[in-house]
């Protein structure tokens, strides 16, 4: 579980063949919007690449690493290269994680047959099929129909002494453009919840998973709890709502959305307050205390009214703090009970 959240994995090949087109540098911005966004709803920005990467050309035949680190005309994707920047030189390599020599499996494009045993030709998609990882990708003409990659897996199998091949097909599916990333962010997001289901302590995968949240002491022991995963309708609306509040502070924080419950889009199944009368009768029940022992009144609520669930917050006055989390369980006395 610590390699959650999910590390982003580059298609070379999609560098590759876009390395000498005209509209490189838009191909890239195109790439960091899909990256950003996915890291919006809680995965990381860090990418896992090969070494050989930088040494792809790009438009005007310069390297990807000198492209990157070209500051003579600052206002050329200034801001935009400086992530890109931190992204490809912190990440991991393929090399480092995946060596295929290690494995009894020679995996190929079923199209053109084009082998891809080497770091060579490593590609991001068979990598994160192999890991069960999410790809962000583009379009590689020739190489796939409609988002859709066609491979051939060619495992070796020793049996009883004597070697036999197998070959299966498999289809991988990749983010090729901007109205695809909201589907494959529910994806994601339920994926990474099934994951969850057997971590040792969630508030702990949570805390890197959903850097804008904090979590107070009451919520990280309700999180923890021995039986906070026995109910598995109500663990998966208590994560979506979490990765939820995260994406939305999240926006808030870039200056993307002002309004934090726009950005939250969950209508009426939020409530951004009390009533003056609960406020006034309890609200000792929803002050709670952060790590540092400061306390905070936890008013506002998102609610399940069929589950009868709720995860209140606190939603800080400066956009520089994280969002409080300070109570996850169900319904908190209100003065019409």
């Amino acid at each position: 579980m610590g390699d959650l959240p999910f590390r982003q994995i580059v298609n070379e090949l999609s560098f590759e063949e876009g390395a000498a087109s005209a509209d490189y540098a838009n191909r890239m911005m195109r790439f960091l919007h899909v990256v950003l966004k996915l890291a919006n709803a809680g995965m990381d920005k860090s990418l896992t690449v090969s070494r050989r990467l930088t040494s792809r050309t790009t438009e005007g035949g310069r390297a990807l690493y000198e492209w990157l680190f070209d500051l003579r005309n600052r206002a050329e994707y200034h801001e935009e290269k400086s992530v890109l920047r931190s992204m490809f030189t912190k990440g991991l390599n393929t090399e480092d994680i995946f060596p295929m020599c290690d494995f009894a499996e020679e995996i190929s494009f079923a199209d053109d047959g084009m082998q891809l045993c080497t770091a060579d030709y490593m590609s991001g998609l068979v990598v994160s099929y192999h890991l069960n990882l999410p790809a962000v990708s583009f379009p590689c003409d020739g190489r796939h129909c409609d988002g859709v990659y066609n491979i051939d897996i060619r495992t070796l199998r020793d049996v009883g002494g004597d070697c036999t091949l197998g070959t299966k097909p498999e289809s991988i599916h990749t983010v090729v453009n901007l109205s695809q990333v909201n589907k494959e962010l529910d994806r994601i997001r339920l994926e990474s919840i099934k994951a969850l289901m057997d971590c040792d302590s969630i508030t702990g995968v949570f805390n890197d998973m959903l850097p804008h949240l904090e979590f107070s002491t009451k919520a990280a022991i309700q999180l923890d709890a021995s039986d906070f995963r026995h109910d598995k309708q109500a663990f998966q609306w208590f994560c979506l709502t979490l990765f939820k509040l995260d994406y939305a502070w999240r926006q808030v924080k870039s200056g993307e959305e002002r309004d934090f419950f726009v950005a939250l889009n969950m209508g009426n199944r939020v409530a951004p307050t009390e009533s003056g009368a609960t406020r006034g009768a309890y609200s000792s029940e929803r002050t709670f205390l952060a790590a540092d022992g400061c306390s905070h009144e936890c008013f506002a609520h998102c609610k399940n009214m069929f589950l009868n669930k709720r995860i209140y917050f606190e939603k800080p006055n400066s956009d520089t703090q994280r969002l409080f989390v300070g109570f996850i369980g169900g319904h908190l006395p209100i003065v019409s009970d």
